[in-house]
């Protein structure tokens, strides 16, 4: 009888540094949809990029024009796959935190709200994204264990904001107003306010619900300790990340040599 040669669940998530490597393991999964991966044909960016206009190319490009876009397209696949992937990570945490928040949070108790907030913006968040590419994705608040719940149905209407905006009220009393700058990017109290008033106010648009953006308002008047840019432009200037303006940033950099490119999550 042989011991595992690696960590299990039955021997992870047992302190403060395990659950932090989880959480972080949520965020990491965002890579995969900002990495290069070798070309415009395999990176998923182009997905929400280029119906919004945001990016443009001259090809005959499914992403462009919508000739021939269907659910075969590897990249519309792929940033599906990845969105749940990253759900499922968050509903282990939200799990975890809750199974084992009276062992493993012992020398930093705090970390508890704070974990559960991360993962519940993040969920939040990716709920939003499928919102806008998908519109009725499935609609999934607890991790998958039997076979037989892992084929949910689609979600209706605003149900996918709707969760979110849920998620993200309950986040903002979870967590910090801000972290050590160590963790520069960590989302905080300001990111849920922001990202819940964005959604409220595309739920609004799509319901024409007058209350929806009045809540938008109050979420937007209650961020503290930010100001605008003088300049707009340098919140797309590499030169002025994680600026005055800034609620949540992906923290990457230029790949170290040794990576392969061509791998998702480079």
């Amino acid at each position: 009888e042989l011991l595992p040669i690696g960590n299990t669940e039955g021997t992870y998530f047992q302190n403060e540094k395990q659950m932090e490597e989880a959480v972080f393991g949520i965020y990491q999964k965002l890579a995969f949809f900002y990495a290069f991966r070798g070309g415009q044909n395999n990176n998923v960016a182009p997905v929400t990029l280029l119906p919004s206009d945001d990016l443009t190319t001259t090809a005959n490009y499914a992403h462009e024009n919508f000739s021939g876009l269907n659910g075969s397209n590897s990249q519309l696949s792929l940033y599906y796959d990845w969105a749940y992937q990253l759900i499922v990570r968050a509903n282990t945490v939200l799990q975890k935190v809750e199974e084992n928040r009276t062992t493993a949070y012992l020398k930093q108790p705090e970390l508890a709200d704070y974990h559960k907030g991360e993962a519940l913006f993040l969920r939040a968040y990716m709920y939003f994204n499928l919102w806008n590419v998908f519109g009725t994705a499935p609609l999934v608040t607890q991790r998958i264990v039997n076979i037989a719940d892992a084929y949910p149905p689609n979600s209706t209407g605003t149900q996918l904001l709707d969760q979110a905006i849920l998620d993200l009220e309950e986040a903002k009393k979870l967590l910090p107003e801000s972290w050590a700058a160590a963790y520069k990017g960590r989302v905080t109290k300001n990111s849920a306010r922001g990202l819940k008033g964005k959604i409220l106010v595309f739920r609004g648009s799509v319901n024409k619900t007058a209350a929806d953006f009045t809540a938008a308002i109050t979420e937007f008047n209650s961020l503290t300790g930010l100001s605008l840019q003088p300049n707009y432009n340098n919140n797309f200037n590499v030169n002025f990340e994680n600026n005055s303006e800034s609620l949540f940033e992906y923290q990457a950099n230029t790949s170290p040599g040794d990576v392969n490119p061509f791998v998702g999550g480079a």
